[in-house]
């Protein structure tokens, strides 16, 4: 949960979100117009379960009852400005040296991946020839 709460008004859940990652944007644009949010992880049957450990999925973010129809109306308003935005032409600036030498390296590393997962099999395939000829020398000598 993220901040703390002062009343005991109950909380509503406003979405519900794949990761804490998501939950945390919804959280923040909900913050941005003024309005208290929480991101909650909750239990499944009691048996200790989270939802973001989980296939069932996510965390929900929440935020009073009375801020409920404020909080909707907030993410309406980022989700129609933010459709207007081209992804593809957003300037993000260089990637950092440390990005840059993993995307250089990615053909040796697939590479090295490549070798040691068929390495894995072959070396399998070896000892158990190994082991078919050491039984039959065993049973003619």
């Amino acid at each position: 949960m993220t901040g703390t709460r002062q009343n005991s008004e109950p909380l509503v859940a406003v979405m519900d979100c794949k990761n804490e990652l998501e939950g945390q944007e919804i959280r923040s644009v909900i913050e941005d117009a003024g309005i208290p949010a929480f991101v909650l992880e909750t239990e499944i049957l009691g048996l200790g379960l989270n939802r973001a450990d989980s296939r069932l999925g996510g965390v929900q973010v929440k935020v009073a009852l009375s801020n409920r129809a404020q909080a909707l109306e907030a993410l309406e308003i980022a989700r129609v400005e933010s459709a207007g935005i081209d992804w593809d032409n957003v300037d993000v600036g260089e990637p950092p040296m440390e990005v840059m030498d993993v995307l250089d390296n990615r053909s040796l590393v697939h590479n090295t991946r490549r070798f040691v997962t068929l390495l894995g099999p072959v070396l399998g395939i070896g000892f158990l020839l190994l082991a078919l000829i050491g039984i039959i020398l065993f049973l003619v000598f």
